[in-house]
């Protein structure tokens, strides 16, 4: 899934993203998800609003998600 961040939930290690047909999706990170922003690993707390992520799902929860920070727009 692809979209941007809209929400972020350090307590649930959730996101709420918002996808290409403009609905809003929550997402369980699992703990061992890896996380890169940018290309380059990072953790759940560099996750910010606005940021355009793809996630990748297994189980129903994210294991992987990818982020581009907002200043490349």
């Amino acid at each position: 899934m692809k979209g941007t961040i809209k929400k972020v939930d350090a307590d649930k290690s959730s996101l709420v993203v918002t996808d290409k047909d403009k609905k809003d999706v929550t997402v369980t990170v699992n703990k061992d998800a890896k996380i890169t922003l940018d290309g380059k690993e990072a953790k759940f707390a560099d996750l910010k609003e606005g940021q355009t992520v793809k996630v990748t799902e297994e189980d129903a929860k994210a294991s992987a998600v990818d982020a581009k920070s907002t200043k490349d727009k």
